[in-house]
């Protein structure tokens, strides 16, 4: 992609690029994860807002497939708030797994946000938790939005893992807080779980992310996109 200082209410939100997502001997290996890392590291130099969000669970989850008996990874279960999957042990505070992958950049000044601190529910996204009502406060008692607002962030780049969790439902939720969102479909990599009937988790996060006006594109597409008409114009909503 073609060198540029992006407007500085651009920021980039990279997505839980930790070892046991990059690795193919982490935890939940998300296929060929190790491929966005380059890109990644490539883009930073566009921006002024680098945006990390890392997940951190206690050794115990309800989440966790080893929290309930007879259940394996990928198993799902009924809750209050819907069908959830279980998932192997992964990114446990202070262990290698939850670290950020050696070869990213991440530079003191960039901010980063830990979520999965709740060992009573899950929190793919960034912003909500997966009941999709409580937002999720960092430790100085603000949000991501708010975080990104106070940096006058209007229009976020997400990357990172996995499309079809994590990184897609960041986008997804910075999209219904308001913000302009870009997707870049080439710096993610999926799950890509089989639903039946002809879905899967990619193709209902393809739906949500287009039910949200969230932008999927390449990274050779982004400047384009970026100085598109359509989001010239961001009106930033406030949290609920």
């Amino acid at each position: 992609m073609k060198q540029a200082q992006f407007d500085k209410t651009v920021a980039l939100v990279n997505v839980d690029l930790t070892n046991d997502f990059v690795l193919p001997t982490g935890a939940l290996y998300v296929n060929k994860g190790e491929e966005v890392i380059d890109p990644v590291n490539a883009l930073r130099e566009n921006f002024q807002t680098i945006v990390w969000t890392k997940e951190e669970h206690d050794k115990h989850h309800d989440f966790f497939a080893s929290s309930r008996d007879g259940k394996k990874p990928l198993d799902t279960v009924e809750t209050e708030f819907g069908t959830q999957f279980l998932w192997p042990d992964h990114c446990i505070t202070g262990s290698f797994g939850a670290q950020f992958y050696k070869d990213l950049i991440v530079k003191d000044e960039d901010m980063v946000v830990i979520k999965g601190t709740d060992p009573t529910i899950h929190a793919y996204s960034a912003v909500y938790m997966d009941d999709r009502k409580t937002i999720i406060r960092y430790p100085d008692g603000k949000t991501m939005p708010e975080k990104l607002r106070e940096k006058g962030i209007q229009t976020a780049v997400v990357t990172g893992l996995a499309y079809d969790f994590c990184a897609g439902m960041t986008a997804y939720d910075l999209a219904k807080e308001g913000f302009n969102v870009i997707l870049l479909r080439d710096v993610t990599h999926s799950i890509n779980i089989p639903l039946g009937e002809g879905k899967s988790t990619v193709t209902i996060m393809d739906d949500m992310l287009a039910e949200a006006g969230v932008m999927v594109t390449r990274k050779d597409e982004l400047l384009q996109t970026l100085t598109a008409e359509n989001i010239n114009n961001p009106q930033p909503t406030p949290c609920m």
